[in-house]
């Protein structure tokens, strides 16, 4: 009997099953049955498993940005990447893929969401170099990054901040009488032109799926 149950074949599926419920249980959300059962992450699971019980970094939802002292380089050039961002949006390069060669966000596509990658998992792309040269030099001076990409959101998305979850709405956020006397009129006009809402320059309007705490510090993190 024991011979039986110790066989190659079962002992596999049973390490498969295993990580399989240890990725799918790790966390505090659960998905219906149906989309647990159908969930891709089921296949990379035995790796996933490895990856998380033998990673350096620590066991909690997010990161420390004290511990990445590297990365205060990107915030302090944030107005240089915004502007070769703004250039890529307006010449339509930002844009979900034309067909099904980038299936691990197949579902991100279906929704709206648009992307234009600067590296990943390698070297940088040749697109990211000839077309946004500054922000490939930048990035690849910190070695410990080693996914990076312009991204947008589209109406409907879900965004977790700390404990709560957002969904982006269709209504564009436009400036006010204050914003008018803080910043000029013209500001005005840029944020509420066309492109200007479609980067959502002045920020988005959003309705609550799930209440929670929001603190200082807390990192917003795509859901869908």
């Amino acid at each position: 009997m024991l011979h039986t149950l110790l066989t190659p074949r079962l002992l596999i599926l049973a390490t498969f099953l295993a990580s399989v419920t240890f990725v799918q249980f790790r966390g505090r959300v659960r998905h219906k049955f149906s989309r647990l059962v159908a969930d891709h992450a089921n296949l990379l699971a035995p790796y996933n498993s490895l990856m998380y019980l033998f990673s350096a970094v620590k066991a909690k939802p997010y990161a420390d940005v004290r511990e990445f002292p590297e990365l205060r380089q990107v915030t302090e050039q944030w107005q240089m990447i915004r502007e070769e961002a703004l250039k890529l949006f307006d010449e339509g390069h930002i844009r979900a893929a034309s067909g099904y060669n980038d299936i691990g966000f197949n579902t991100f596509f279906k929704r709206g969401w648009k992307r234009f990658y600067l590296k990943w998992y390698g070297d940088f792309l040749p697109s990211a170099s000839a077309l946004c040269p500054k922000t490939a030099e930048l990035l690849a001076k910190i070695p410990s990054i080693n996914a990076a990409m312009f991204t947008l959101l589209p109406p409907g998305s879900r965004l977790e901040l700390g404990s709560a979850v957002i969904e982006v709405s269709a209504e564009p956020h436009t400036g006010c009488g204050q914003f008018v006397q803080r910043f000029g009129v013209e500001a005005m006009k840029f944020v509420n032109s066309p492109l200007g809402r479609q980067l959502h320059l002045r920020g988005i309007n959003a309705r609550v799926i799930r209440a929670g705490t929001v603190r200082v510090g807390d990192r917003a993190r795509k859901l869908t």
